[in-house]
């Protein structure tokens, strides 16, 4: 029902979980808001969340703008593994640049994310980071 009335609105929005039978499960959601007239299309959000046996809580906001510009924000609740992300963002980047994307920004956090409204945060909505 949301992802109708969103679409209504000329916005993107669904969400989902994956579920496995030997890992929690990855919630992923997707969001894009409304193209206004006369702009750019605004860019195209995945938000995923997952709290792994493995890697620990990890959330990843991948924004998409241009069709092709990637913008990473990686938070994870482990050190060792905020530190691997920075360690391995080159790595990355040549993987997404042979997939045709470029990869802008790669900002990594050794902190859980921080809270976000129910509701998506209106066009130009800022969120503090270093808090």
């Amino acid at each position: 029902v949301e992802s109708l009335a969103a679409q209504e609105r000329g916005e993107i929005s669904f969400a989902m979980v994956l579920p496995f039978a030997d890992a929690n499960p990855v919630e992923v959601k997707f969001f894009r808001p409304a193209r206004r007239p006369g702009q750019e299309a605004p860019p195209f959000t995945i938000n995923i969340h997952t709290d792994n046996q493995h890697l620990g809580e990890i959330w990843l906001k991948t924004s998409i703008s241009r069709a092709s510009h990637v913008d990473l924000m990686m938070w994870a609740m482990r050190a060792d593994i905020a530190n691997l992300a920075r360690l391995h963002s080159d790595a990355l980047s040549r993987r997404l640049r042979e997939a045709g994307l470029t990869m802008e920004s790669f900002r990594v956090f050794n902190s859980a994310r921080p809270s976000l409204p129910e509701s998506w945060t209106p066009t130009g909505a800022v969120l503090d980071v270093k808090a």
